[in-house]
């Protein structure tokens, strides 16, 4: 059974394209506008501190994060299935989608996740998730490092500046200095919340 939680009307999300492509090289990222400030990021990778996965796909690449896309800004993390998604930021649960069926063969028309909209008004997506993988309802306020679902395979970020935006350059606080984005085929330790 597919399910739905929202705190209003069901939403047309326009996601932004995950997966395909070939994610581009650390040169893709020229694309790209700046990068804000990593020292003082309000954002966390969204993984377990002491875990490490590789960037598969980055910003402003090839494919679904390709410059000029809705989705140039966000970036693939490799990770196995039932791997535990953390909260980068503060926020409250805007909308969860967690009833597909996982490899279904309907690609990302059908993909389960998390939306959490920030102070800012910036909302973090968090895509790919495992059938019935929220641990979250929506209204819930959650904190940075919190555990707000399980992977499938792999798991999509991106950061809006709504929820129907186009994705916005980050920067994780707590990992290696990255200036100009996280970097396509590079592994990233969450070494902190």
């Amino acid at each position: 059974m597919r399910r739905i939680r929202t705190a209003g009307a069901v939403l047309a999300l326009g996601l932004a394209g995950c997966g395909g492509g070939d994610g581009g090289s650390a040169a893709a990222t020229d694309l790209c506008d700046p990068y804000p400030p990593q020292a003082t990021s309000p954002y966390v990778l969204p993984f377990q501190v002491g875990q490490a996965y590789l960037v598969s796909q980055g910003n402003c690449s090839h494919g679904s994060h390709r410059a000029g896309s809705k989705g140039q800004y966000a970036y693939d993390f490799n990770m196995p299935i039932d791997t535990p998604v953390v909260a980068s930021r503060d926020g409250t649960v805007l909308f969860i989608q967690e009833g597909f069926v996982n490899d279904d063969g309907t690609g990302d028309q059908e993909t389960n996740l998390i939306f959490v909209e920030h102070e800012d008004g910036t909302v973090a997506g968090y895509v790919h998730l495992k059938q019935d993988g929220a641990f979250v309802e929506v209204g819930d306020d959650v904190r940075r490092g919190d555990i707000i679902g399980s992977s499938w395979k792999a798991l999509h970020f991106q950061l809006a500046q709504c929820l129907q935006c186009e994705t916005v350059a980050v920067t994780f606080l707590n990992t290696t200095p990255h200036p100009d984005g996280l970097v396509k085929g590079e592994i990233y330790t969450a070494e902190t919340y």
